[in-house]
């Protein structure tokens, strides 16, 4: 069992009970006072009760919260197929020799999502750098024009990634920008193409998914 635990402003049991719930509205501003749609958390367990696992929280009131996960190490699909879970360990044996000393930004508001991010590409960022806005990321690579990867997020406060990503291709049009959103809509792979994305990928993002496209647009240029 996996767990991920932070010590920010928790939750009261009746949080708690209805936090994975869609009827029941558990939005509220987070500790720096930023907003929240309430959905993260419920797309993180569905997710993860689709490749077969578990997801639990414990809370308590101005001391943290702590989330229990577990994943099989095989899962098998509505189709009947089985395929594997791929661990830390063989993406980091998988990268070894390829795609490393990354430059990468994470322009993401959402802070759960932000640290698995950060998690996933820990084995080829050389250097990582954060920022929350679309006015945050164009600055970052005006000032930076050695970023290798931006991952940007399309819903942030302000100005959203489409903008910020037909921003930055007017001062740079090498760095690889790869788009993410939890919104599954139709046309949302096009439209960040249009807006000068190299690629898009949905949320909740699958570690082996997000480094195999890195590499893909990389070409191995940093071995």
């Amino acid at each position: 069992m996996s767990q991920l635990k932070d010590t920010g402003i928790g939750m009261n049991k009746e949080m708690t009970d209805n936090i994975f719930r869609l009827d029941v509205n558990t939005s509220r501003k987070g500790t720096e006072g930023e907003s929240s749609t309430g959905l993260g958390l419920i797309i993180c367990k569905d997710f993860i009760e689709k490749h077969g696992g578990k997801l639990r929280v414990e809370s308590e009131e101005r001391k943290g919260s702590t989330f229990y996960f577990t994943i099989p190490g095989k899962v098998q699909s509505n189709a009947g197929e089985h395929f594997e879970v791929v661990s830390e360990a063989e993406i980091f044996e998988a990268n070894k020799g390829e795609i490393k000393d990354l430059k990468i930004l994470i322009a993401e508001d959402d802070l759960p999502s932000e640290m698995f991010i950060r998690k996933a590409i820990k084995t080829i960022g050389k250097e990582i750098i954060k920022v929350r806005t679309g006015i945050e990321a164009i600055e970052i690579c005006r000032n930076n024009p050695d970023i290798d990867v931006v991952l940007m997020d399309i819903q942030m406060p302000g100005m959203d990634g489409y903008e910020a990503t037909r921003q930055i291709r007017k001062f740079n049009k090498d760095v690889v920008i790869i788009s993410q959103t939890a919104l599954v809509l139709t046309g949302e792979r096009e439209n960040s193409i249009k807006s000068g994305c190299n690629d898009y990928i949905s949320k909740p993002l699958i570690k082996d998914e997000l480094i195999t496209m890195i590499k893909k647009h990389l070409g191995g240029v940093k071995c």
